[in-house]
């Protein structure tokens, strides 16, 4: 949480004159960096002994089995066996075929790409037809559909007991985001063209600080659960997020509405 708050002031501060410099995209790695170099070394520069995590996990083979208990019958059961066999032969087990795992690997990564380019174009696309803002179909399905592997990979380790890796996972996720997602391209982008990257800076500060707001609220709750999470902290997010998604869509809209321009 302490490198999130760190990423969201490296976005303040190269975000101040609207432009990215290439020593200024270099930081971003560099902090990422840092980040990982500090999370492996954690343990001896705090000196602290983490308590062996002694909740009863699912093993691999239960959570298999309750798998196949909960599948669904008739059409649906077809359609499933369908989409399974079909990935089966275009991304095969690895540790049956262990030779493969080069070719896997690649042919994942080039549907990631792929994939993610027909999104972009298809979210710009149906915001043009239906006439509404680009900010909002990135608000809403573009945020959503790159959140979704993340949302499904804390969900399996919440399932399997591990509700620390799963905050984790949404955590550091949020910092790759920043340091990775970002920095990278920008980088890239500088290093080919020679050009600095130009940045929109409308409704900065509001953005800097509904981040902020996302990182005391999830400490908040945190502390008040006890550092456990349950159905009434996340109630809370939830709600959380539907008042930001309808702040943010009020706001892309009516800019100057609620003296938003006044305060930020």
């Amino acid at each position: 949480m302490l490198f999130y708050v760190a990423a969201i002031l490296i976005l303040l501060f190269t975000f101040r004159d609207g432009t990215i410099t290439f020593f200024e995209a270099l930081t971003y790695l560099g902090a990422y960096i840092v980040y990982i170099i500090l999370l492996v070394n954690w343990r001896k520069l705090s000196k602290i002994k983490e308590k062996e995590d002694v909740m009863e996990i699912v093993s691999e083979e239960l959570y298999k089995e309750e798998k196949k208990a909960k599948r669904r019958k008739g059409i649906f059961a077809v359609l499933e066996r369908t989409v399974d066999t079909t990935l089966a032969r275009i991304f095969p087990d690895i540790e049956k075929h262990p030779h493969k795992y080069v070719s896997v690997f690649t042919i994942s990564i080039v549907t990631i790409i792929v994939l993610s380019w027909v999104l972009v174009e298809v979210a710009v696309l149906l915001a043009h037809e239906l006439g509404i803002s680009e900010v909002i179909i990135a608000l809403t399905i573009l945020a959503g559909g790159t959140s979704i592997p993340d949302l499904l990979s804390s969900l399996i380790v919440a399932k399997q007991g591990r509700g620390d890796m799963a905050v984790s996972n949404a955590v550091g996720s949020n910092i790759f985001d920043i340091f990775i997602c970002l920095g990278l391209p920008w980088l890239l982008y500088i290093s080919v063209t020679g050009n600095k990257m130009v940045v929109s800076t409308e409704n900065l500060m509001s953005s800097i600080f509904l981040l902020f707001f996302t990182v005391i609220s999830l400490l908040f709750l945190l502390i008040w659960q006890k550092f456990k999470i349950g159905p009434k902290a996340g109630y809370i997010l939830l709600f959380f997020y539907g008042g930001y998604l309808i702040y943010s869509i009020y706001a892309a809209y009516a800019p100057e509405a609620w003296g938003i321009g006044s305060l930020f």
